[in-house]
């Protein structure tokens, strides 16, 4: 701290997510059926909120995945994955945004998912809202 008592040292750097990519954050499905919050209960999440969020880098909008195989999810293929991947088929969850802050991610990306198959999650959102 300077003489002012104001805190000089400087933030440390965290990963800030974009969209597109693939984060674990807490399942809220399993929250509302009692298990408390930060128990181990994480889910993937896909990023679909771009840097003009009006909180960008603090929260991040987001369609949750599932292995759950649903006619109306969006199917991400091997191929879909520019970084990373999925130990197994995965869906998203057009229909089930959420906003996640920051702090519930953390730095757990499981990769990024390229643009088409994200451009299609959005696109089946867009015809829920």
């Amino acid at each position: 701290t300077s003489r002012s008592g104001r805190n000089t040292q400087k933030k440390m750097s965290r990963k800030v997510f974009s969209w597109g990519d693939v984060v674990w954050a807490p399942d809220f499905f399993k929250l509302s059926m009692g298990l408390e919050f930060g128990a181990p209960n994480p889910r993937p999440w896909l990023v679909i909120s771009h840097d003009n969020h009006p909180f960008s880098g603090e929260e991040y909008v987001a369609l949750s995945l599932t292995t759950t195989e649903r006619e109306i999810a969006v199917r991400i293929q091997d191929s879909d994955w520019i970084t990373g991947g999925g130990p197994e088929d995965s869906y998203i969850v057009p229909w089930n945004p959420a906003t996640l802050k920051h702090g519930w991610v953390g730095d757990n990306r499981q990769g990024q998912l390229k643009e088409n198959v994200v451009e299609t999650a959005v696109e089946e959102l867009n015809t829920y809202i």
